[in-house]
C-alpha cells in the first residue's frame, strides 16, 4: 500500500490522529469513530482498512501530511 492509495479525506483524517506506530493509529481513529457522523466513519473505515494492508515499513516512510 502506497500513499497514493489513500484519498486527501483519508490523509487529512489520519494526519489528525498519527502516532509513532500503524497500529496506535488505527486504535486511535477507532476510539473516536463513534463520534463522527456517517461521511467520517465512512472515510475512517477505509482509511483503517488501508492502514491495515500496509507494513510497519511503508508506515514509517508515509508522509501523511494534510490538505491545505
Amino acid at each position: 500500500m502506497k500513499i497514493t492509495d489513500f484519498t486527501v479525506e483519508e490523509i487529512n483524517l489520519i494526519s489528525i490522529y498519527e502516532v509513532e506506530s500503524r497500529r496506535h493509529t488505527m486504535f486511535r481513529i477507532h476510539d473516536v469513530y463513534n463520534l463522527m457522523d456517517e461521511n467520517m466513519q465512512i472515510i475512517a473505515t477505509s482509511a483503517v482498512r488501508k492502514l491495515t494492508e500496509m507494513t510497519d515499513e511503508e508506515f514509517a516512510l508515509a508522509d501523511f501530511i494534510p490538505a491545505e
